[in-house]
């Protein structure tokens, strides 16, 4: 693990004993958040044996996940590779650690460590995990000299007391020499907020676009004047819109409830992302710019989708306003940052990740919520101008067959095997269309009429075939 975390302006590995920092402090977590859990009624078998990181993602997701995500937020160098595999990787080295722990305090042994160092039962056999390191990383240990060891020494103590939950033992370090847990934390966490610190590079950061002034609340009016103002429809907006105020202004029941705790902590990713942070380079497109809102909707691997798989995760309105609401300023600042950058793009990723988020919402929604606002939206906005574009409410009238004739008959371009594809499917097919191509309330209501005419004219030929 030493050579595989590495900070993302220099590309070097930490130390060793940064890596015991690292290790002490996820300690911490997994003996308080994961080590206190109670053994389940029946629990799932996993590879290996007792309480390994396998047992705990089968028998607690959620909490596993919850402590990955707190031990990522405590030390954000962990995340700067794809998924959480760094920070799961590092809990799997402290529960085998707290494993060999108990097995030796079972047998009673005093062995030595392969280190050399003496043993009381309670310190770990981080020996073995050092062998794995390659000549090359241990001749560079080795110029590095005594003074690492030493703190070396110091912070392997220091991690036996956090996962034994005893205080650390009597051994004595030079000061000079000797780095407690708050300074080597603070040394390796510095050159992520700061420009300054042993890891900083030239190459970190500098373009940054103030992006603090964008801000969107998550009333239903805000939310409403958002998406009037999107350049391109949002399918199933309008519709989730409403039958959120409707749920809220009539308290049906699920339309305040508690949010889960990965529910939570994907908001809070999503609102609290910023573009100038070390973790995000100026001229990465695929995460800062036009790419902007990837990292945060699909980061170790929480998708929306997998994130938020019913109502009963997100909980209330009020967290899935606020969701709309952080999805829409990600648009915002994705276009400000490109706009101050002078980045020029075709495309944001932001909005198709909003148009997931409205999707997947509206979906999810329980019955109880759309009751009453189709047909009550339907009615009025019909009453009004023939001429005003047809939303999904009015396109949810249409037949699969009345809706590929239409998209024929515009020349609507379409992706490849979408003569398979679903009614929702049309729908946002043709919500995306230009706006010279989409129906208006008067085309509807023209094929309804078209359709009950030919039902008409079937049944009276019928009638006649029939009569004698």
């Amino acid at each position: 693990m030493v050579e595989a975390i590495r900070h993302p302006d220099t590309l070097e590995g930490i130390s060793q004993v940064q890596w015991d920092v690292i290790r002490t402090n996820g300690a911490a977590i997994v003996r308080e958040d994961l080590m206190t859990l109670p053994d389940p009624p029946n629990p799932i078998t996993a590879r290996g044996k007792g309480h390994t990181a396998e047992w705990f993602i089968k028998n607690y997701p959620k909490q596993w996940a919850a402590a990955i995500g707190k031990f990522e937020a405590q030390e954000p160098i962990l995340t700067y590779c794809g998924g959480s595999w760094k920070a799961q990787a590092t809990f799997r080295v402290v529960l085998r650690t707290l494993k060999n722990t108990d097995d030796r305090a079972a047998s009673g042994s005093d062995t030595e460590h392969e280190s050399g160092s003496p043993t009381d039962g309670k310190s770990l056999p981080a020996a073995k995990k050092r062998r794995r390191h390659s000549l090359a990383s241990s001749r560079k240990k080795l110029k590095e000299g005594g003074t690492e060891l030493s703190a070396q020494g110091q912070s392997d103590t220091n991690l036996q007391s956090v996962v034994n939950g005893s205080p650390s033992g009597s051994q004595s370090h030079p000061a000079s020499s000797t780095l407690n847990n708050a300074e080597l934390h603070h040394q390796l966490s510095e050159p992520l907020s700061s420009s300054g610190g042993p890891l900083a590079s030239d190459t970190a950061n500098t373009s940054k676009v103030d992006t603090s002034f964008i801000q969107i609340d998550h009333s239903f009016e805000t939310l409403k004047d958002e998406f009037s103002q999107c350049s391109t429809p949002v399918p199933f907006a309008n519709e989730l819109l409403a039958a959120l105020e409707h749920a809220s202004s009539k308290l049906i029941e699920s339309f305040n409830e508690e949010s889960s705790s990965e529910a939570l902590a994907f908001l809070e990713g999503i609102e609290d992302a910023d573009p100038n942070s070390c973790g995000f380079h100026a001229d990465d497109d695929d995460n800062n710019n036009a790419g902007w809102g990837h990292y945060q909707f699909t980061a170790g691997g929480h998708t929306i989708k997998h994130t938020l798989s019913t109502w009963a995760a997100v909980g209330s309105v009020t967290f899935a306003s606020k969701l709309l609401a952080a999805a829409l300023r990600t648009c915002k600042v994705a276009r400000h940052l490109c706009e101050i950058r002078e980045r020029s793009a075709s495309s944001y990723i932001s909005d198709a990740y909003l148009a997931n988020v409205v999707e997947h919402l509206w979906e999810i929604i329980p019955p109880s919520f759309k009751a009453e606002e189709n047909s009550g939206t339907s009615t009025s906005e019909e009453a009004g101008d023939p001429d005003a574009l047809a939303e999904a409410s009015h396109l949810q009238k249409l037949q699969v067959s009345e809706m590929k004739s239409w998209v024929l008959a515009h020349s609507i371009e379409v992706p490849a095997g979408w003569k398979k594809r679903s009614r929702e499917d049309f729908i946002k097919i043709v919500l995306n269309a230009d706006v010279s191509k989409r129906p208006n309330l008067q085309d509807v209501a023209s094929i309804l009429n078209a359709r009950a005419a030919g039902k008409a004219k079937k049944g009276a030929g019928r009638a006649r075939a029939s009569t004698p």
